[in-house]
């Protein structure tokens, strides 16, 4: 795990490859939804993967002469058929095209962590694939201390932020002001309320502590 290092990308209308119809890759097509380019590639699909809109689906057991034609172009290819043999060969194809690639058995460089998202937060969550279950329970820890209000406060950092370069042409005074907001619990308590009044606190307190 000490060789891994989390990376955001944007999968905008990137393509998706993944092998497996199963629950595994129902998971990772959900994963993706709505972002990429997905293709999931079964002889048959779970219900969920039959009602997932915004996927292809190529109902097929693909064999492994087919495999390089069906992950071209591909950004990303995900084995999560429940045939290890099979798996890894799709592992060796896309590694030998240059292409990113994660497998259920955990033999690939690339590995899909455990998502948070609560506006525009996101936090994920990996234990090197040595335990699901202890990503599981650090996810609902987490999403269980990440309340609401933390994501409206990035949108008040974000609304205060514009209004600090047109008043204080000093990077370390806006960055000062800013972290004097997060750490004011008035402006914590408005917001379990009101955005408003909580972003009307914030100002103030801008014009109060400017230089």
């Amino acid at each position: 795990m000490s060789d891994y290092l989390p990376l955001y990308i944007d999968f905008k209308g990137r393509r998706i490859v993944i092998f497996g119809g199963g629950g595994v890759g129902e998971r990772k097509a959900r994963y993706f939804s709505g972002v990429a380019d997905v293709t999931v590639v079964s002889p048959a699909f779970t219900p969920a993967l039959e009602a997932m809109g915004g996927i292809t689906r190529i109902q097929k057991a693909a064999a492994r002469e087919e495999i390089g034609e069906l992950i071209s172009g591909a950004f990303l290819v995900i084995a999560a058929t429940g045939d290890e043999e099979f798996n890894s060969a799709v592992v060796r194809e896309a590694q030998s095209a240059g292409i990113l690639v994660n497998s259920a058995h955990g033999e690939s460089g690339v590995i899909l962590p455990s998502r948070i998202t609560k506006g525009d937060i996101s936090v994920a969550i990996a234990t090197g694939g040595k335990s699901p279950a202890m990503s599981k329970y650090l996810r609902q820890r987490l999403e269980a201390a990440l309340g609401e209000e933390m994501a409206d406060m990035v949108r008040l950092q974000a609304d205060v932020r514009e209004v600090l370069k047109k008043v204080v042409p000093e990077q370390k005074d806006r960055e000062r002001l800013l972290w004097d907001i997060l750490k004011t619990p008035a402006v914590w308590e408005a917001m379990k309320t009101s955005y408003d009044d909580a972003l009307t606190l914030a100002l103030m307190m801008i014009e109060e502590r400017r230089p």
